[in-house]
């Protein structure tokens, strides 16, 4: 029986395909590994030193961009009701906008 499985394995697999497949896996693996380095924070000097560079970069565009907002643009809300509304009309009103979604 585990001569016929083998015999079926090499029918639809030629040694290419199979070279080809452990080529793939090894590929990957060696992916995962060098994504699992840099998860782990075991960057080389020069890395660490281009990520900071690039963390400062975002940080000063980030800054720049919050002093060119002037106190109007900071919020815009939308103006509110000062009174109370009746539990009646809420229950409505959820109602109608509960139409309105799909």
């Amino acid at each position: 029986m585990g001569n016929a499985a083998l015999q079926k394995i090499h029918d639809v697999l030629s040694v290419e395909d199979i070279e080809k497949i452990l080529e793939e896996t090894k590929e990957g693996v060696d992916k995962q590994n060098e994504i699992d380095a840099l998860l782990s924070n075991n960057l080389s000097p020069e890395d660490l030193e281009a990520v900071e560079t690039e963390l400062e970069k975002i940080m000063a565009e980030e800054h720049i961009a919050r002093e060119e907002l002037t106190p109007d643009e900071d919020l815009s809300l939308p103006e509110v009701p000062d009174e109370r509304i009746a539990q009646g009309t809420i229950m409505s009103l959820s109602m109608t906008t509960s139409l309105w979604l799909p």
